[in-house]
């Protein structure tokens, strides 16, 4: 999966932008590729990479605005090495006269774009329902950052599928319609950046990516995020019990890889839990069958609460109960 991300940059480089998304389901690994793929580009190639987390920022349409637009603004100014000079929008955000200062310094810079891509990033954090030219230029900033200053963009946006809580948002709907056709309709005007979404519910963003009727249908490179194979997670597994210092039979090693089916999170997890517990370097099949019963199964149990805290978020957010 990484090698194909990393085709990516190329294209961009070579002026053919490439959409992908990935699939996968929680804590598999989705985000660690992407930060991973964020590390090797900025190696490879002179871009820029910004990832927008949508399940923090979709609280309401001007936090999710006003995020992607410090996200671009901040990747930009570490990119070209300015942000020595000017700081970051991000460590201001809970102090407005840190935030003017650090504006003042970028709009010194006399980059056009990027000081309006500022100012509409200030207007949306004012608030306000007649904000459309603000998402708009907000929307259109990495395009418009790469025109004046040659420098390419790969916009990520993690958990793409919960932007659309923002169409029910009141000044969505008045401003800008379906948010979805909205970048759509921005997007495909857009030739020096490239667009990676990811998501955890999978059909969902199936649905997004290849239904006829979507506004996305075709424009995206579906890749599958899975669980590690049998003999990757037994590698895994066995270097994180040796990294502690700790061994177990091959026999309940591969137990555990079938009942967790690979999952890298489930395999932290039971590791971390099985060298907490045991008294001894090797773990013995009654501490072993304890954890299992303890964090799988109990109340208090790590993995219970995790799953326990997923069954919830999905009975609230359900359109079908």
């Amino acid at each position: 999966e990484l090698e194909q991300l990393l085709g990516v940059v190329e294209s961009l480089e070579e002026g053919i932008p490439r959409y992908y998304a990935l699939l996968g389901l929680r804590k598999v690994g989705k985000s660690s590729l992407l930060q991973e793929f964020k590390r090797r580009a900025a190696e490879m190639k002179d871009v820029v990479i910004a990832i927008v987390d949508c399940s923090e920022s979709c609280v309401d349409a001007n936090t999710f605005f006003e995020d992607l637009a410090t996200e671009l603004i901040d990747e930009f100014l570490i990119a070209t090495g300015y942000a020595s000079q000017t700081g970051l929008l991000s460590g201001t955000k809970q102090d407005d006269a840190s935030l003017t200062m650090a504006a003042g310094r970028i709009q010194v810079l006399g980059i056009d774009a990027l000081s309006r891509g500022l100012l509409a990033m200030l207007e949306v954090r004012k608030g306000g329902e007649s904000l459309r030219d603000q998402y708009r230029l907000i929307i259109d900033l990495p395009e418009m950052l790469a025109a004046e200053t040659g420098k390419n963009f790969i916009v990520v946006f993690d958990e793409f599928q919960e932007c659309a809580r923002l169409n029910a948002q009141k000044n969505i709907k008045i401003t800008i319609g379906d948010v979805f056709h909205f970048f759509r309709a921005r997007w495909q005007r857009h030739e020096k950046v490239a667009y990676l979404i990811s998501g955890s519910e999978i059909t969902l963003l199936q649905n997004m990516i290849q239904e006829e009727s979507s506004p996305f249908f075709q424009h995206f490179n579906p890749m599958t995020v899975a669980e590690f194979s049998f003999a990757d997670a037994c590698e895994m597994f066995a270097a994180l019990l040796e990294k502690s210092g700790y061994v177990m039979e091959e026999e309940m090693l591969s137990e555990l890889i079938r009942l967790t089916n690979g999952h890298p999170f489930y395999l932290q997890v039971l590791g971390e839990e099985l060298c907490k517990a045991s008294p001894e370097q090797e773990i013995k099949k009654d501490i072993y069958k304890m954890v299992l019963q303890q964090t799988l199964f109990e109340s208090a149990g790590r993995l219970s609460l995790y799953f326990a805290g997923q069954y919830a978020k999905h009975i609230k957010t359900s359109t079908s109960l």
